[in-house]
C-alpha cells in the first residue's frame, strides 16, 4: 500500500495482475529492443567479414563458373532498352554487363569495394556505361521505384537479414 500513497488502496487482483503485465510488457519491449541491436551489431560485423573475404578471395574464377546461371538470369528478365536495372551483390558485373549489352540502363551495387573497382575495369575494357556502386542491399540508397527489374544471381542470399533485403527489394521496383 505504501507504494500506491498513504491514501490509496492496495491494487485489487486484476489491477496488480495488469500492473504486471504492463512492467512484464515493458521488460519484454527493453529485451527485445536489446536483442535487436545486438543482432545489427552482428549483422554489421558479418557484412565487414563478407566485404574483406569476397574482396580479397578468387572471386572472378568463381564467377567463370557459374556463366550459365548469369545468362538464365538474364534471359529470364528479358533486357528492354526502356529498362532501368539494378543488379545486387553483383560481384565483378556479369549479369550486369549482359544487361548492359542488351541496352538497359544499368546499375550494379555490391558491398565489396574491389569488386566494384573489377567491375568498373571490366565495364571500361568492354565498352560499356555500368554506374556501379559500392552499398549494401538491406539499406540501398536508392529512391523508390528507382528501377524496373532487379536481379541477384547468387549474392543477395549472403545478406544476413533477409527480411529488409526483401524489404528494399519491393521498395526499389
Amino acid at each position: 500500500a505504501a507504494f500506491f500513497g498513504a491514501s490509496r488502496q492496495a491494487p485489487s487482483g486484476f489491477m496488480t495482475l495488469l500492473l504486471a503485465t504492463l512492467f512484464l510488457g515493458s521488460v519484454q519491449l527493453v529485451c527485445f529492443a536489446i536483442i535487436a541491436e545486438y543482432l545489427r551489431h552482428m549483422y554489421e560485423e558479418l557484412k565487414q567479414r563478407q566485404t574483406m573475404m569476397w574482396g580479397n578471395g578468387p572471386y572472378q574464377r568463381i564467377t567463370e563458373t557459374i556463366t550459365d546461371i548469369h545468362q538464365i538470369v538474364v534471359e529470364r528478365l528479358a533486357p528492354q532498352v526502356s529498362d532501368r536495372w539494378l543488379d545486387l551483390a553483383c560481384g565483378t558485373g556479369a549479369v550486369a554487363e549482359r544487361a548492359c549489352a542488351a541496352g538497359s540502363r544499368v546499375t550494379g551495387l555490391d558491398l565489396a569495394p574491389v569488386l566494384i573497382e573489377t567491375a568498373r575495369e571490366r565495364a571500361r575494357n568492354l565498352g560499356l556505361e555500368i554506374d556501379y556502386v559500392v552499398g549494401d542491399v538491406e539499406r540501398l540508397e536508392f529512391a523508390d521505384a528507382s528501377f524496373d527489374k532487379v536481379s541477384s544471381t547468387c549474392g543477395i542470399m549472403f545478406a544476413p537479414d533477409h527480411e529488409a533485403s526483401a524489404r528494399e527489394l519491393g521498395r526499389v521496383t
